[in-house]
């Protein structure tokens, strides 16, 4: 039996939904690029879901996820219609997986899904150096300098210039967001799980249609 099929078909679609929908909420958080900006995140989402699909060494869970993902694209846009609630369904689906997917999976799910948030976020620059004000310049390379003194102090990666220029102010807001509804940080780094979470028990039984706390439809807006 595959991972997906110990989940309800409602929980499969939610879980299976969320690649694509991080994704595109992402590009969605800061529409000043325009047409172009959307079609390099969008070719940066769809090769990072490709990317996923056919590579197991990281997880075999995350490669059976996005092979769905990417093989169920006439519900792309019914499923991006439904990004009014995307952090609740991420917290959701995550709920759903566990007990049921193991551990280290679900850590790798949860990083996939900001590998590809960020990566989406990166594919185009909305913000051109050579259009930058001196004041824009002076506030990009203070927030620079304020981003290294804390990667420093908390022993993480020190975030690239290209970074600050590529990734917008609503995109960062909206990655942030994510972190802290997937537990992971914009690095990929799982946050510290606390004592009593650890070493959950993984089930083998399969969860019914009638599951009366995760079994409902993706919730959509109306």
């Amino acid at each position: 039996m595959s991972y997906l099929e110990r989940f309800a078909p409602k929980q499969r679609e939610l879980i299976v939904s969320l690649p694509y929908r991080v994704g595109l909420w992402i590009s969605e958080s800061d529409t000043s690029g325009g047409d172009e900006a959307d079609e390099a995140e969008r070719n940066a989402l769809h090769l990072m879901m490709t990317g996923y699909a056919e590579d197991f060494l990281k997880s075999e869970v995350v490669e059976e996820i996005m092979r769905r993902t990417v093989s169920s694209r006439e519900s792309w846009d019914q499923w991006g219609a439904q990004n009014n609630v995307i952090l609740e369904d991420c917290a959701k689906a995550l709920s759903i997986m566990d007990g049921y997917i193991r551990p280290d999976d679900i850590v790798s799910f949860r990083q996939s899904l900001m590998d590809i948030a960020k990566t989406v976020a990166l594919a185009y620059c909305e913000i051109e150096e050579e259009e930058m004000t001196t004041a824009d310049t002076l506030k990009l390379e203070l927030l620079h300098r304020l981003d290294a003194f804390k990667a420093k102090m908390q022993g993480k990666q020190q975030p690239s210039k290209r970074e600050r220029l590529n990734i917008s102010p609503k995109e960062r807001a909206a990655l942030e967001k994510l972190s802290q509804t997937i537990k992971v940080d914009l690095e990929g780094k799982p946050f510290p799980e606390p004592e009593e979470d650890k070493q959950v028990p993984v089930k083998d039984d399969r969860r019914g249609a009638a599951d009366a706390e995760h079994g409902e439809e993706i919730k959509t807006e109306g």
